[in-house]
């Protein structure tokens, strides 16, 4: 491209040329605007078939373009989609251990790998029924998942949180009870440390990038990550004192409030997560129960309930649990059924044929 270089059809830019640059060695380009803005400039390290990368992020105000006119029922439809969102609410189901790694083991030699396999399979069954969430298992067998995968697996998956499931064991058989355990501030600190070292995944969990400034980096990055780890921490504190409020209606408890802990499976920033003990497997008693269908069910239904009841009290922006919650508005086109509409919004199809006030 030469310089200087007329830019045409956009939005904010004009021109692009060259400038008497500061010092030798440098180079200055300048960037002619339609209006004002203060750029975003970052840095993207090398990835597939790019090379080191400078984005220089103008933000603008919307260009308004002329469209020809749409049919009214098109235009009545795309009203109605506009304000709310349908994205599901993905919840990351985690079965501890599993393969070559059985975890604990109970008196009657029965593994942990097993049970929680079971109860997680029934908590992903359970909200994959209500409309708005789906849920993802780390594991659907009994295979080995290294910890610091899993973590990794809900990430690609987008969960908006991560639950692992576990049953507790101790060299003793008289320790008994379900917990609930979240993150340690102390983890939380040193995992920061360790994604600032690690460029190339802060700048993917960053969004895709970091200033220029080398100081400034690595402040603003501790910065960033500890408002996220803050962040995902709280709800999953929040999202934790729900499920032991319901496990305590079922089962015993070894511990009345969440408990924090240094535990690789929790460490992830971007994700809020909890990790539920089920009860001792090594209690001989609480072998009996992990073992029962019934208490598996029991278990498994009150992380459901536990989870349900956060996300339907917090459900994130641009989700269709959000737009239920805030409620959705939708004026019906000629030749639309009820069955479609009830599709489109999650809406029984009764319940749309019930008058209002």
């Amino acid at each position: 491209m030469t310089l200087p270089h007329q830019v045409k059809d956009s939005a904010i830019l004009t021109k692009i040329r060259k400038s008497n640059p500061p010092e030798d060695g440098t180079y200055r380009l300048v960037f002619e605007l339609t209006d004002k803005s203060i750029p975003q400039i970052f840095a993207l390290a090398p990835g597939g078939e790019y090379g080191h990368r400078l984005v220089i992020d103008l933000p603008h105000k919307a260009e308004v373009t002329k469209a020809k006119p749409a049919k009214p029922a098109e235009k009545i439809e795309t009203q109605a989609a506009l304000p709310f969102g349908t994205d599901d609410i993905i919840i990351a189901i985690d079965p501890g251990h599993g393969g070559n790694d059985p975890g604990a083991v109970g008196p009657r030699r029965k593994y942990e790998k097993h049970v929680t396999l079971a109860i997680s399979r029934q908590v992903a069954e359970k909200l994959n029924k209500v409309p708005g969430i789906k849920a993802v298992l780390t594991r659907n067998g009994d295979y080995f998942v290294d910890l610091n995968k899993r973590s990794d697996i809900a990430r690609k998956q987008g969960a908006h949180l991560l639950v692992s499931i576990h049953a507790d064991g101790f060299h003793k058989p008289q320790p008994r009870g379900a917990s609930v355990w979240v993150l340690s501030r102390r983890r939380a600190n040193s995992e920061i440390g360790r994604w600032i070292e690690k460029h190339e995944e802060q700048s993917n969990l960053l969004g895709g990038g970091a200033l220029l400034n080398d100081n400034q980096d690595e402040y603003l990055s501790r910065a960033v990550l500890d408002l996220q780890f803050s962040n995902s921490q709280k709800e999953g504190y929040d999202v934790a004192v729900r499920v032991l409020k319901e496990m305590g209606r079922v089962t015993k408890l070894h511990k009345p409030n969440p408990e924090h802990a240094s535990l690789a499976v929790l460490k992830s920033p971007d994700i809020p997560s909890l990790l539920v003990e089920a009860g001792f497997i090594t209690n001989p008693e609480e072998e009996k129960l992990l073992l029962s269908s019934n208490h598996q069910n029991k278990i498994a239904n009150a992380v459901y309930k536990g989870v349900l009841t956060y996300f339907e009290e917090f459900p994130p922006d641009g989700t269709l649990m959000a737009a239920r919650k805030n409620g959705i508005k939708h004026t019906v086109t000629s030749g639309q059924s009820l069955s479609v509409i009830a599709k489109n919004t999650a809406v029984q199809s009764m319940r749309l044929k019930q008058p209002t006030a």
